[in-house]
Parts: C-alpha cells; structure tokens; sequence
C-alpha cells in the first residue's frame, strides 16, 4: 500500500500547493499528536508547510522534489521490514520538523532528551550500542543535565513531549547497524554484529539475540 501524504486535500480547499495549510488543520495535527503522544506517522507531511524546509532544502521546487523523493522510498520500502522501520523512522523525524516549524537537528535532540532523563534520575543504562550512541551524542553536543530541560524547550517548544520518540529512532537507526557515520567508521566490523542483533530483536522478534552482541565481545581485535 502506497504511503499517506498530506496535501491539498486533506489540508481544505483553501490550501494550494506551496501556500501556508489552513491553521486549523495542522493544529488539529499538532494536537493528535500531542494526546496520542507520538509524532504524526499517518503519512509524510509536504515539507512546504513551514517556510524552514523550504529554506533548508534551497527553495520551492528543490523542497517539493526532495518530498516526492522521499514519498517514493517510503512507497518502495512497503515489504522490506528493515526499510520500514529505518525510513518509516525518518519520515517521522520529518514530520517532527513540521509539527515542531522548524529543522530540528535529531541527534541533538536525541542528546538533550537523555540530559533530561538524567537530570530527572529516569535514566537507565541500555545495550553497549545505545550506550556507546548516549556517550557520543552527549559529548558530541556538550549537554549538561542542569541546562538540558531549557536547551531542549528552546529547540522544540510544545513538541516536547514528543521528543523522546527522536531518541527512539536515533536508536533503532543503531541498533540495525546505521550509527553516525564517525562511530560506524571506528569499528564497521562491530557495528555490522550490532545490525545482526537488531534484525533479530526488532524486525525477527527473536527469542534469543544476545548471542550477537555476545560474539561481539567475544572476536578477536581487528589488526
């Protein structure tokens, strides 16, 4: 089945493509996803609908043909459950930047989130992988738990409950072997033995994974 999107159409006949949407319709959006407290994944949003994806995609036509792209890899993915979870992942981080109005950096997100969680003593320690993702994203944005809550309001405002999700596809990205580029460029051996075990425990839903990150500490050192 093709995906969603939300177009003309859905956002009333006042909408014409590349205009604002009717208010009151993306506030309704903005407002399912708030009490369902998950970011919208009815469908990809038009990145045309705040003027921050337009300018971070270099104009008009460049925004509108970098959301048919992309709407066309969410159509190809349909079938392959590991494409699935990684660009359905994606087109939620979209769609957060438009119910958010702005280009939300997700890997900083993703690291103020885990500063909160610490600050608020909800943190817990997960898998070597995330834990190795959690070391990197803070250090990588220099987040403190004392200023991470005013970091975080500042970056996304009323979305913030949303917020946690980033860091779940941030780990999900992870844990099926896709770290950021400079931690997948350290070890790509290690993280290939991580994609294995997230294949197993996220799209196979096996009963024994730990194996794979079992073999992983177990391996000899590469030369």
């Amino acid at each position: 089945m093709a995906a969603a999107l939300i177009g003309p159409a859905a956002l009333g006949a006042a909408y014409d493509y590349g205009e604002s949407p009717v208010p009151s319709e993306m506030d309704r959006i903005r407002q399912q996803s708030l009490l369902e407290n998950k970011i919208y994944d009815d469908g990809l949003l038009r990145y045309d609908l705040i003027q921050a994806k337009i300018d971070h995609c270099g104009g008009v036509d460049a925004d509108n043909d970098a959301h048919d792209w992309f709407n066309e890899l969410l159509e190809d993915s349909v079938g392959d459950p590991g494409l699935m979870a990684t660009n359905g992942g994606t087109m939620r981080l979209f769609n957060f930047d438009i119910l958010v109005g702005d280009v939300a950096n997700p890997q900083e997100v993703s690291a103020l989130v885990i500063g909160v969680q610490m600050a608020e003593g909800t943190y817990a320690i997960s898998v070597e992988p995330l834990q190795m993702l959690h070391e990197w994203l803070l250090n990588k944005y220099d987040v403190s738990p004392d200023t991470a809550s005013n970091r975080l309001d500042r970056l996304v405002g009323e979305m913030r409950p949303l917020a946690p999700e980033v860091l779940d596809i941030q780990e999900t990205y992870v844990l099926l072997g896709r770290p950021p580029g400079e931690l997948f460029e350290g070890d790509p051996g290690y993280w290939s033995g991580v994609g294995s075990y997230g294949n197993c425990v996220l799209i196979e839903k096996g009963g024994d994974c730990q194996h794979h990150l079992t073999a992983l500490k177990e391996r000899p050192p590469e030369d």
